[in-house]
């Protein structure tokens, strides 16, 4: 595919995510309820519990106090996963028409497995806060507020690190490393698993901590923002290393292959 059609598709992809994600921030219940919905029903099929519509506040149940709100609906990460599936993969494609393919292909596959991994992380929201109430885990650092942000990172960032593993290979022959690597900790494997890492990371930085960093500067409101994002970073360093050693691993023994 050419440069200059490459390069459509990048502006073209931007332009969608930042015009959504402009839409989404000054969006309301009925404006999300397309996503807010299907993922009411996920969680009630995962859970059992079943959650009331009430209109312009979210999907509520009383029992548990708990509320599928607007800031619930995922789209944010549906964004996340359309850029990590479209920017480091299209340049794959050999024409123009399966770039355009890919494109949107990415983008109607963000919708269901938006749905599908954000009720899992608000099943997880649900439930795990309880245990940590009943064994009395919490400290001082860790309140409610930041357990729910790790949940939500390590769900989101797991998710997204599998799907682009399986883009990847549905992008590319990915031609096997060699029998003759040097060690483990050959820069072609460490290169490799690099870049199946690297790229959705940079996505989800780019998305849910740059973008919204330029609007807290306007707004005065760093220090706050600060240690969500210490938090966000934290969690996805440690998830680096763990998708790197699973990936160092896998591929040592499938070199011996």
């Amino acid at each position: 595919m050419k440069k200059q059609h490459l390069f459509a598709l990048y502006l073209i992809g931007l332009m969608v995510i930042l015009g959504i994600k402009y839409s989404y921030s000054r969006a309301g219940f009925r404006e999300l309820d397309f996503i807010l919905a299907p993922t009411a029903r996920w969680v009630t099929f995962l859970s059992g519990i079943n959650f009331i519509r009430q209109t312009d506040v979210g999907y509520i149940n009383h029992s548990i106090r708990f509320i599928i709100a607007p800031s619930c609906s995922g789209v944010q990460f549906m964004l996340i996963t359309f850029a990590a599936l479209l920017f480091p993969l299209v340049h794959r494609m050999n024409s123009v028409k399966s770039g355009v393919c890919w494109f949107a292909g990415s983008f109607l596959f963000s919708f269901p497995f938006t749905v599908f991994v954000n009720g899992i992380r608000i099943v997880l929201s649900i439930y795990i806060p309880n245990y940590f109430n009943k064994w009395n885990i919490y400290a001082d650092w860790l309140t409610a507020q930041r357990l729910h942000t790790i949940i939500g990172t390590v769900v989101y960032v797991t998710a997204l690190l599998a799907v682009y593993y399986l883009a990847g290979l549905a992008s590319s022959s990915n031609v096997k490393i060699s029998n003759d690597m040097h060690g483990i900790f050959s820069s072609k494997v460490v290169l490799k698993i690099v870049n199946r890492i690297v790229p959705p990371i940079l996505c989800y930085f780019f998305i849910v901590l740059i973008i919204p960093l330029i609007h807290n500067a306007r707004q005065n409101d760093l220090k706050k923002f600060g240690e969500y994002a210490l938090l966000i970073i934290s969690v996805c360093f440690a998830l680096i290393l763990l998708s790197f050693i699973v990936y160092t691993v896998q591929d040592h023994f499938s070199g011996k292959e």
